[in-house]
């Protein structure tokens, strides 16, 4: 009997580990500064494309959501000891919680791009299934390959999209909405291909 596939490749876990790692060189190591630029990029962004009332509702949301979290830093006792570790530590609280609010910013606006992109991906979803349908009384086969390519797509935007809600980097907004209609597109080729007989 051939062995199970299900089981994360070493590839797969060593990647994630040097993940791991590097977000924590980079929390280490990223200046307030350049966390407050990407954040002001970030809502730049937005006010440029879905217009400042957006814009000022996701910043509503995410400061009503992190504001728990800033009080509690804001209680963190001073430290003692050197100005230049004392220096560092509340750079990295700041850091900590600028990043944590990017990451939700950013997560309302896909959110408020899955309002959009719903409709699609149930549009998505029933054409794939139509398709599937018409396939079965007619004497075309099923793509496996197609299928999978569709299996690996979706797997591949989820972990581009995990990197667009984790990096603190200035990166384009439009991210957001691709992932929306690549999730659809994915779907599709998924539901569309699958077995004739199930």
């Amino acid at each position: 009997m051939a062995k199970s596939d299900r089981q994360p490749s070493l590839l797969a876990r060593l990647v994630a580990i040097l993940a791991i790692i590097g977000l924590m060189v980079i929390w280490a190591l990223i200046p307030g500064k350049t966390i407050d630029r990407v954040y002001q990029s970030e809502r730049s962004q937005i006010a440029s494309l879905a217009g400042d009332n957006s814009d000022q509702w996701l910043h509503a949301q995410t400061a009503t959501l992190v504001a728990d979290m800033i009080k509690g830093i804001a209680a963190v006792p001073e430290v003692e000891k050197q100005s230049a570790l004392k220096h560092w530590i509340n750079e990295r609280l700041y850091v900590s919680a600028m990043w944590l609010y990017l990451m939700i910013y950013r997560g309302y606006a896909l959110m408020m791009w899955m309002l959009l992109g719903i409709p699609l991906m149930l549009a998505a979803g029933a054409d794939g299934a139509w398709v599937r349908e018409i396939r079965k009384e007619s004497f075309t086969s099923q793509s496996p390959i197609r299928h999978m390519i569709g299996v690996h797509f979706f797997k591949l935007v989820s972990i581009l999209l995990v990197f667009w809600l984790l990096v603190p980097a200035p990166l384009p907004v439009i991210v957001a909405p691709g992932v929306v209609a690549f999730v659809a597109l994915s779907l599709w080729l998924w539901v569309s291909n699958l077995q004739k007989r199930l």
